[in-house]
C-alpha cells in the first residue's frame, strides 16, 4: 500500500526533513528530503512515513562506527604491546600462558584506551631517547601483576637483564644480577663466561683466567 498524501513543508522524520518536492516512479511516490547531514535526496514516502527510512544512509554509518569500529591505533606499535600482554595472561593456547598462570599475573587493564591513558607519557618519553623498536614493558616484579604501580618502559637490554632465567653472580664483593652485566664491566667474553660458570667453574676462576690471559695476549702485541 502506497500513501499519496504528499508531506508538509519542513516536516521532520527523523533525520529527514520534506522539502516539499515530490514525483512519481510508477506506482510509488518519492520525495526530496534534506538529511540533517547535508545530503539531498529522493526517498519513497511510504518508507519515510512509515520509519522505514530515517535518514540519506548516514545512520547507519554512524552506528557502525560507534558499534565496531576502534580507536583508529591498532597498526601501531603501543596496541601490539597491549594486544600481546593480553594474550600471554589470557589465552591459554600460547606457549608462555602457563608461565603467567601458575604465578597467577593477571592484567588489571580492561581496555585498550585505559591502557593508553595511563602508559602513553612514558612510552613518548622513552620513545625519544631510545627510538620506538627498543622501547618495551617490563614489570619490575616478575611476580606480580601487569598494572601501572608494576610497570616501567624498558629497553630491550633491560628486559634481558630483569629475566628469572638470569644468573646473578658476586665478584670482588660486588654483586651483578646478571653474568652479561659483569662481562660488560669487565670487557670480558661472555659466551665464554657464561659457558665455565654452567660449568660449575667458580666466578673468580673463570673470571681471573682470562684476564690473566688477555693481559699476557696484550704484553706480547706490544712487545713485538
Amino acid at each position: 500500500m502506497t500513501i499519496q498524501k504528499p508531506l508538509k513543508k519542513w516536516e521532520k522524520f527523523w533525520r529527514l526533513t520534506s522539502l516539499w518536492e515530490n514525483e512519481k516512479r510508477g506506482k510509488v511516490y518519492y520525495e526530496k528530503c534534506i538529511c540533517d547531514c547535508g545530503n539531498t535526496k529522493w526517498i519513497n514516502r511510504s518508507n519515510i512515513v512509515r520509519g522505514k527510512s530515517i535518514s540519506c544512509g548516514c545512520f547507519r554509518k554512524d552506528y557502525a562506527i560507534s558499534r565496531y569500529s576502534t580507536h583508529g591505533m591498532t597498526k601501531t606499535r603501543i596496541y601490539k604491546i597491549y594486544t600481546e600482554i593480553k594474550r600471554r595472561c589470557d589465552c591459554k593456547e600460547m606457549a608462555v600462558y602457563k608461565r603467567y598462570w601458575w604465578k597467577w599475573v593477571k592484567y588489571q587493564r580492561k581496555t585498550f584506551e585505559s591502557f593508553y591513558k595511563e602508559m602513553w607519557e612514558s612510552y613518548e618519553a622513552h620513545v625519544k631517547e631510545f627510538w620506538e623498536k627498543d622501547t618495551t614493558i617490563d614489570r619490575i616484579d616478575s611476580n606480580w601483576d601487569y598494572c601501572k604501580e608494576n610497570c616501567r618502559r624498558a629497553t630491550r637490554k633491560d628486559q634481558s637483564n630483569n629475566r628469572r632465567s638470569n644468573h646473578a653472580v658476586t665478584y670482588l664483593w660486588k654483586e651483578y644480577p646478571t653474568i652479561k652485566m659483569l662481562c660488560d664491566d669487565l670487557w670480558l667474553n661472555y659466551k665464554l663466561v657464561r659457558h665455565r660458570i654452567e660449568k660449575w667453574w667458580e666466578v673468580k676462576d673463570a673470571v681471573e683466567i682470562l684476564k690473566n690471559w688477555r693481559h699476557k695476549k696484550d704484553e706480547k702485541l706490544f712487545s713485538e
